[in-house]
């Protein structure tokens, strides 16, 4: 006999299997139809989420990994494929289609038989998509333009409000294009980042330079 799903056994399944992840992730919290789930510590610059978002009537969980440095920026999806801060929309392993959003989604019945099997799935997935992206997050730390641009801000000694005034002054003039920003800091961080590819000046280099000038101007 089938049982059918209540929410107590919902959020019972879901936390219980998620916490045999091999990743270190910990239940931390609900709120409006989202499980939180946090990382254990593996790194004092970074912070490493998971969130379950269930649609319970409908049947269907999405589920999403952070790994975030520049807190300041963690709501701005734009910069999500950055050296700051990084995202990953768990796909299903176990469909056919390669369609978003039908490849991020995971379906289940109304009873908790779909449901563990649904959320076996979701950890198989963790377990190696998401395993895949925690540790090229981890890498990143010893990238040497993540080096060069953190070593940069640490030793930057000015006006926060200031500067964070004059760049956006800058941003305005440059018709909001990172690329033409004139800001004389911004530009110099650009620069240095540009010496590690001798020759080479991509485009990146100015995306890298906007992230991290944003996390010392706002927090």
């Amino acid at each position: 006999m089938k049982i059918l799903l209540n929410k107590k056994s919902l959020r019972e399944i879901i936390i219980n299997h998620i916490s045999e992840n091999d990743l270190g992730f910990i239940f931390s919290k609900y709120n409006d139809r989202i499980y939180y789930f946090q990382r254990e510590p593996q790194s004092v610059e970074a912070f490493d989420t998971m969130k379950i978002k269930v649609h319970f009537k409908k049947g269907k969980i999405y589920c999403t990994l952070h790994s975030i440095v520049n807190k300041s920026l963690k709501n701005n999806l734009y910069v999500y494929n950055g050296l700051l801060n990084r995202q990953l929309r768990l796909e299903n392993s176990f469909i056919d289609s390669t369609t978003f959003p039908k490849n991020i989604c995971y379906r289940f019945e109304n009873t908790e038989e779909s449901l563990i099997q649904t959320m076996s799935r979701i950890l198989y997935d963790l377990n190696t998509k998401g395993k895949n992206f925690i540790e090229e997050s981890d890498e990143r730390f010893y990238d040497s333009k993540y080096k060069k641009a953190m070593e940069f801000i640490n030793n930057l000694n000015l006006d926060k409000l200031k500067l964070k005034e004059q760049f956006y002054k800058d941003s305005a003039f440059a018709n909001n294009s990172i690329p033409k920003n004139s800001n004389p800091t911004f530009r110099k961080l650009v620069s240095e980042l540009n010496d590690i590819n001798k020759g080479e000046f991509p485009v990146e280099n100015h995306m890298i330079a906007f992230e991290f000038l944003h996390k010392y101007m706002n927090e």
